[in-house]
């Protein structure tokens, strides 16, 4: 019978501790950090741990890094706690009630995606510039016959879809 670990040595202290008191890190052999949470802590707060940092966001790696999580991640999060207060959740109930065809088109995507009948989006390139597809657009509008009539769009294709500046009407992604 395989045990499993339930405490670990922090590197920096030499104390041992329960997994608990690690940081989770997907690049570490057993996914945690080798410092505690309170090393690490008192590390960050430390003068030359914000030397470190500030070095870190100043260097090219730093600057692609926070780029990246300010214009993607942190976004997402604004619209997440948005959709959280009142007003989002009327802005989406006046939404799903302007346009149920359009919602119901997107949700059955979803479902014949995790149901396996759809490729991912991600795994697909664009039909028109052959970078990543982004998104599933339906090609043929969001009426209940053409719900999975959909090609893989990067994100400006799908914009410039939208606006009508291409015609997005190429082969569709066969449906099982």
């Amino acid at each position: 019978m395989t045990e499993t670990i339930q405490t670990k040595c922090c590197s920096k202290c030499q104390e041992i501790k329960s997994l608990a008191e690690f940081h989770r890190d997907h690049y570490a052999p057993d996914g945690l950090t080798h410092q505690c949470k309170i090393c690490r802590k008192t590390y960050r707060q430390s003068t030359r741990g914000k030397i470190a940092q500030k070095q870190y966001q100043q260097s090219v790696k730093g600057k692609a890094a926070y780029k990246r999580y300010d214009s993607k991640v942190h976004r997402q999060f604004l619209h997440k706690k948005y959709q959280q207060t009142l007003k989002g959740k009327a802005t989406q109930t006046r939404f799903r009630t302007k346009y149920p065809n359009k919602v119901m088109s997107h949700r059955t995507v979803n479902l014949a995606v995790k149901a396996g009948r759809l490729p991912a989006v991600k795994t697909l390139k664009c039909v028109h510039c052959n970078n990543m597809a982004e998104f599933w657009h339906h090609y043929l509008g969001y009426e209940s016959e053409h719900w999975l009539d959909v090609i893989p769009l990067c994100r400006l294709c799908d914009r410039k879809a939208h606006w009508g500046l291409i015609q997005s009407i190429p082969t569709r992604v066969p449906v099982d």
